[in-house]
């Protein structure tokens, strides 16, 4: 099908969506020139650059056994002004993509915690590389590494490096841009390489080391769209940030980024919140990412691992958890009654689920001699607002029955959140940072204050992990 400018209400660039699409793309580092490409869609798999899904070990690892890069695939959709949604590609239209990424935590906060936790948890952050700590030769700006924006366009192009960014004076690669056969996007990462401003400088710790840098970036991204005879359209930028690797794809943290992003936006009142409840969308994907926990260590094993009454790949508990008869609500109540409440603050209600560190970890040791009372309730981690909401309608049987029989391939694949590191301050300072959910507005590293209009209209919805370096992502 044949789409012109005169046809579209609006242009988005993101990953290909599903009704879970998260808010942007992810890359990792590490590797070499093989690579495999992020999920597209939350609940999706990594695939092979040819598309076949990645699933083996040997997929993820180049022939050196090193762990390979991940990209992050960045499409164009037309939104019709007949409702429809159609993808954009090089056979139709001019792709321009321009990236600006920059890596800037040598000279920003220390690493400690989050920084909107409540009750007076988040403590005042100090500079990394202080006065007191090392001398610098000159503007702090020596510990900000920021490459030249960098541009792209056709089919099978690339790579283009960043690799311009210096780090006290010395070039660091930051990744690439490429292009696949359809002219969309693949941004890889960097290389996964850390290194002192001089040689002889050992690490101390696994955060916060004076006089080191690492390859981590994140940062805008761009297109410009030509149809045959018509100006360009601007799309609204999206965003791409790279992370660690993510060690055990298979996987999913309980709380994904997208569901940290969306409960953002339902916060700020830029969605609306869901008014209903799916069993097969909102309830059971809860209970299988906390069964899939059972290989992270034996605890999660027994509480809601395989045999246990929780246990989400036993269809046997399924079609019991599924029961919306009142003669069920005895168990679904106490299974609501399991899990931590997340509008509780104050004192941690500590054998409850998930047993999972929360951003309050700090006070996991209290009552101490600073700190008198017991562990605040964000010590250990608990289900979003939204998540718990679903629980709650599910346990009062006020939720649709939409099982589609059995636990399919489709089904039993789901979002991927926890990478190793944490990034969900990040997202939630990133979304409080653009005023909206999908921006039209903001600062880049191209310029000043840059506007789209209407008609490009971008959101980036990609498979989103952790990491970053410009927005407290850590």
């Amino acid at each position: 099908m044949g789409i012109g400018g005169t046809w579209i209400q609006s242009l988005s660039i993101r990953l290909r969506s599903t009704r879970r699409s998260a808010s942007r793309g992810s890359a990792t580092p590490k590797g070499h020139d093989d690579f495999v490409v992020g999920p597209e869609v939350v609940g999706g798999t990594p695939t092979l650059p040819d598309g076949t899904p990645a699933q083996h070990v040997r997929d993820f690892r180049s022939a050196d056994d090193s762990i390979k890069r991940q990209a992050a695939r960045f499409r164009i959709y037309a939104h019709l002004k007949d409702g429809s949604v159609h993808e954009i590609t090089a056979a139709e239209a001019k792709i321009e993509w321009t990236v600006a990424v920059a890596n800037l935590k040598a000279g920003w906060y220390d690493f400690n915690q989050a920084m909107d936790l409540p009750d007076g948890l988040s403590t005042s952050a100090r500079r990394r590389n202080r006065e007191e700590n090392i001398a610098l030769p000159g503007s702090r700006r020596i510990l900000d590494i920021v490459p030249s924006p960098q541009s792209i366009e056709g089919r099978n192009a690339g790579p283009v490096a960043f690799n311009d960014g210096q780090f006290w004076f010395k070039n660091v690669y930051l990744g690439e841009l490429r292009t696949d056969a359809d002219g969309g996007l693949l941004f890889l990462g960097g290389e996964g390489k850390s290194a002192s401003f001089r040689p002889g400088v050992a690490p101390l710790t696994f955060a916060n080391n004076v006089g080191w840098h690492d390859d981590i970036a994140d940062g805008p991204v761009f297109a410009k769209v030509t149809f045959a005879g018509q100006a360009p359209i601007d799309a609204e930028p999206g965003y791409v940030a790279v992370t660690p690797p993510n060690y055990a794809p298979g996987i999913p943290g309980l709380i994904t980024m997208d569901d940290t992003v969306r409960e953002m936006f339902y916060e700020q009142g830029w969605i609306e919140r869901p008014k209903t409840t799916s069993f097969t969308h909102d309830v059971w994907p809860i209970f299988d990412r906390l069964t899939g926990l059972q290989w992270v260590n034996h605890g999660f094993f027994v509480l809601h691992g395989c045999g246990s009454r929780l246990d989400a790949r036993d269809a046997a508990v399924v079609d019991r958890m599924r029961d919306p008869r009142q003669e069920n609500e005895l168990f679904r109540q106490a299974v609501l009654a399991l899990f931590r409440n997340p509008a509780l603050q104050g004192d941690l209600e500590e054998a409850k689920i998930p047993q999972i560190y929360g951003d309050g970890i700090d006070s996991i040791g209290w009552p101490d001699e600073e700190h008198p009372r017991p562990p605040h309730a964000t010590a250990l981690q608990a289900v979003t607002p939204t998540q718990f909401t679903h629980l709650t309608r599910w346990a009062a049987g006020d939720f649709m029955d939409d099982w589609p029989g059995g636990i399919s391939e489709t089904c039993r694949v789901h979002g991927s959140s926890a990478s190793g590191t944490s990034g969900e301050f990040g997202a939630r300072g990133l979304a409080r940072l653009l005023g909206r959910p999908f921006p039209s507005r903001h600062r880049n590293h191209l310029g000043d204050a840059h506007s789209t209009p209407l008609v490009g209209r971008l959101s980036a919805e990609g498979a989103a992990r952790h990491g970053s370096s410009q927005t407290g992502f850590r």
